[in-house]
Parts: C-alpha cells; sequence; structure tokens
C-alpha cells in the first residue's frame, strides 16, 4: 500500500471508531434517560457534556 493508500485507510479507521463511540455514547445516554436518571448523573457516568444529553433527550 502506498503511504498516501494507508493515510487514507487510517483516516477512515479513525472515523468509524469514533463515530462507534459516540453511537455507543448515545445509546447509553438513551438508557439512562429511559430510566429516568439525573442529568448531572448520565453526564458523570457517561463522560458526555449536558448538551449532548439534551440532543438525545429530543431525539426521543
Amino acid at each position: 500500500m502506498t503511504v498516501l493508500g494507508e493515510m487514507i485507510w487510517n483516516d477512515g479507521l479513525e472515523r468509524g471508531m469514533e463515530q462507534g463511540l459516540e453511537e455507543k455514547s448515545r445509546q447509553i445516554v438513551l438508557n439512562m434517560l429511559k430510566r429516568n436518571m439525573r442529568d448531572e448523573d448520565i453526564c458523570a457516568i457517561a463522560e458526555c457534556e449536558q448538551d449532548f444529553v439534551d440532543k438525545i433527550r429530543k431525539e426521543i
């Protein structure tokens, strides 16, 4: 594989991993919201910002 091809491959792999982590965090936050957990507990456990919790809340 060429250097450019390797760079493109690594970039795609990195993006995929980031998307996977975000989706997992979204699912965790969603599950906690469904259980009526407090926002501050959700943020602490899921290691996310309040804005992320608010965004997920709007989806349900």
